[in-house]
């Protein structure tokens, strides 16, 4: 009998599963939706999760095994599970003794990764035999609408028809930036452009001068990498604003100051409600942080609450103030980071880069300080890009999404910032409509929901969709 062509492939059914429910990246929010999924399971169902780098639960932010790479926020906020908020300090316990219950400890991110692969596993073992749970290393690349689903289609050629599709892709490494001799990036000997890159960075001899672009946590992450290697030369940080990243601090909570109240419509009105709040509070002798941290079950009906162009003033004017004050360095990585600026290991330059050139063994970034209008050159060796995520939809470097868009299936949020989205996490198509069984979570839905990058949000939001999913009804 002849095989079945491609085509009849995409089209044949699976009888045996009542649903097939296909998730394309296995990080953070497509392991805990695929755990969800196995846990609540009451009909027939195979679950594929599929991710191009083989390994299932860590995604980019918890593969690293630096010990100096800590996750930023603490133990007892870190829990899989928003109803089992102590299921991380349980599980994180037997392996340092006494982190679990404190709570306040900041765990290793390669830490983090292995509980989420043990959830992960446990989810499996635990599956009904009803439900098929299936990992799959491949990388999707396309997705085609067939008579009863789409089919997802891997870069090996592989085909898997499922009913539904749920995009959880994480963050994107950041895109070079804009200079006029772009070539330099063509060379990954001076220049490293995935700064999660952490075998290209351990490469990096000690004695090569580096200057990293970007000063948020990812560059303190490289930081700590090139610190615990023992790197003796000197390690230039490029920022647009001169703005580092805050540090922790014990905080108690702080009043909710939001609820009840009819939200801000415009940014400077937000601005002023919360430093109303934060003089308030010091007069009081609590901390700032206090009053952040009461703002985070608000976050999204706050975003939703300003209209497009008061979410594009935010980008444009706040956003690196809300960066640093939202995202914090542990306190361990702040001291070492810190004393490096004091030594003068790593000094921080406030500009916008022009230009990299090769010049005579070196290289040579052209640079035009904060305030100046004349250029200024410093001389380096290697660039590491550590700007920040890349956000902009419509220029990553992902063949699913920039197929996605060319079927016009998916459609940029309005700020551009990730895919539009429904209120249930439904993908909007190129002309407004909502697809059916085509769903995103996690970062590509930052347009909607603005903070969905940490885990306390991400478990929220995959708890609540995978009741959805698994209960339509």
């Amino acid at each position: 009998m002849a095989e079945p062509s491609d085509q009849q492939r995409r089209q044949q059914p699976t009888a045996a599963y009542e649903r097939r429910i296909g998730i394309v990246g296995a990080g953070f929010t497509g392991t805990l939706l695929a755990v969800h999924l196995i846990r609540l399971g009451r009909v027939p169902t195979r679950v594929l999760l599929f991710d191009r780098s083989g390994r299932f639960g860590p995604g980019l932010a918890y593969r690293t095994d630096d010990r100096d790479h800590l996750l930023n926020v603490r133990a007892a906020n870190m829990s899989a599970f928003p109803d089992q908020p102590d299921h991380f300090m349980a599980w994180l316990d037997p392996f340092d003794p006494g982190a679990g219950a404190a709570g306040q400890a900041f765990a290793t991110r390669g830490q983090y990764g292995r509980y989420l692969q043990d959830v992960l596993e446990t989810a499996r073992r635990e599956a009904p035999p009803f439900l098929q749970f299936d990992s799959i290393a491949t990388e999707i690349v396309d997705l085609e609408p067939i008579a009863a689903g789409y089919c997802l289609i891997g870069a090996d050629g592989s085909v898997h028809p499922v009913d539904e599709v749920v995009l959880c892709l994480g963050n994107f490494p950041p895109r070079p930036p804009a200079i006029a001799n772009s070539g330099f990036f063509a060379d990954p000997g001076y220049f490293v452009g995935n700064p999660w890159n952490n075998d290209a960075i351990e490469a990096i001899a000690p004695d090569r001068p580096v200057l990293i672009l970007g000063s948020g946590l990812t560059m303190v992450d490289v930081a700590m990498t090139l610190t615990r290697r023992g790197h003796r030369a000197p390690v230039a940080v490029l920022s647009r604003h001169g703005l580092l990243p805050t540090v922790h601090r014990a905080t108690s909570p702080w009043p909710d100051f939001i609820a009840n109240r009819r939200l801000p419509e415009t940014v400077p009105a937000l601005l002023a409600l919360v430093r109303g709040e934060v003089r308030r509070a010091s007069r009081g002798g609590r901390d700032w942080r206090s009053v952040i941290d009461s703002l985070r079950p608000h976050l999204p009906a706050l975003w939703r609450s300003l209209s497009y162009r008061e979410r594009r003033r935010f980008l444009r004017h706040l956003r690196p103030l809300w960066d640093i004050h939202r995202h914090r360095m542990a306190p361990e990585i702040a001291h070492i980071f810190n004393r490096s600026l004091e030594d003068g290991s790593f000094r921080l330059v406030v500009g916008r880069l022009l230009d990299l050139e090769r010049t005579g063994g070196d290289t040579v970034a052209s640079i035009r300080l904060r305030g100046l209008d004349d250029r200024v050159t410093l001389t380096t060796d290697v660039v590491i890009n550590a700007t920040g995520l890349a956000t902009d939809i419509l220029k990553v470097p992902d063949t699913l999404i920039r197929n996605l868009l060319a079927r016009g299936l998916v459609r940029p949020d309005p700020l551009v910032i990730g895919l539009d989205v429904s209120d249930d996490c439904g993908l909007i198509d190129r002309g407004g409509q909502s697809v059916s069984g085509l769903y995103a979570l996690g970062p590509l839905t930052r347009g909607a929901w603005w903070e969905i990058t940490a885990v306390p949000e991400l478990r929220n939001q995959a708890a609540r969709f995978a009741r959805l999913l698994a209960d339509p009804t």
